[in-house]
């Protein structure tokens, strides 16, 4: 198994288990998770905006050559990448319930973005933390639980 997997594999069952021992203590995580979702929509942010994958921190593929040419002769070239109109950075959404907390964008082609097409010659440049958080996002995560329980247990 590779490292960032165990890692992260450690960091989910270190989540989960303090939100157990939180719901147990309060019952309503919906505070907890508003956080959360905050703290995800927050790395998602920075992937957009250091163009790298969320959880494992490695860049997006490069624009092709004619993709460059095609943005340079519309203005929008250099840029961000997937961030021509601003539409799908600009979709994204966090949500939070009792017992989720999620981010999410709304565009009909943020699957091809985020997983690539093969077919039209489209890499993947992932900006969700499609599989799983990345050690310091899992760290932020774990630390603003540990910060709730001290503060739930001594209150």
């Amino acid at each position: 198994m590779a490292k960032h997997a165990q890692s992260n594999n450690l960091a989910v069952t270190q989540i989960t288990t303090k939100l157990g021992q939180l719901s147990a203590l309060l019952g309503d995580l919906s505070p907890v998770m508003q956080e959360i979702a905050g703290i995800l929509e927050r790395d998602v942010t920075e992937a957009f905006d250091n163009e790298r994958n969320p959880t494992t921190h490695a860049k997006w593929a490069d624009l092709d050559e004619k993709t460059i040419k095609q943005r340079t002769k519309a203005g929008k070239w250099p840029g961000k990448m997937l961030q021509v109109k601003g539409e799908l950075v600009g979709s994204l959404t966090s949500d939070y319930g009792a017992k989720f907390a999620r981010v999410g964008v709304g565009t009909d082609y943020a699957p091809a973005m985020q997983f690539g097409r093969p077919d039209k010659n489209i890499p993947a440049r992932a900006y969700l933390p499609w599989d799983g958080l990345h050690p310091e996002t899992a760290a932020a995560v774990l630390e603003f639980l540990d910060g709730e329980l001290a503060k739930t247990i001594f209150s």
